[in-house]
């Protein structure tokens, strides 16, 4: 009917505690602390990382368990920010520790960054 909307549907003014997660919409089944703004991303196949992967949603439905072993620290990247890691170009949001330098791409730049120094000959 006009006027309704389906049941998987998140308006984002009722994404809050207050609003009742959207009458429970936001609201995994099996996951009765995890309230995500798309529900059937938990457990889809795909690590969705920043709020899928997180211990109330039972790490995006296992979903991120492999990712979350090889870069442990590194859970705020998205599925897009995921693919950059590892893929054979530096990216400066991902040059970083926690995200093993960019999976490794970053390794040599960090290097002769971190070990530059500069002679200045009067």
């Amino acid at each position: 009917p006009p006027g309704t909307k389906p049941p998987d549907v998140v308006e984002f003014v009722a994404f809050s505690a207050a609003c009742g997660w959207d009458r429970g919409d936001c609201e995994v089944p099996g996951f009765k602390d995890c309230h995500v703004k798309d529900t059937k991303l938990i457990g889809n196949g795909i690590c969705n990382g920043r709020n899928y992967n997180t211990e109330e949603c039972g790490w995006d439905g296992g979903d991120c368990i492999s990712w979350n072993k090889k870069f442990p620290n590194c859970k705020d990247r998205d599925e897009e920010g995921q693919k950059k890691l590892g893929d054979g170009l530096c990216q400066n949001e991902n040059n970083v520790l926690r995200c093993g330098w960019d999976g490794g791409d970053c390794i040599i730049m960090s290097f002769f960054v971190f070990s530059c120094s500069i002679v200045v000959i009067d």
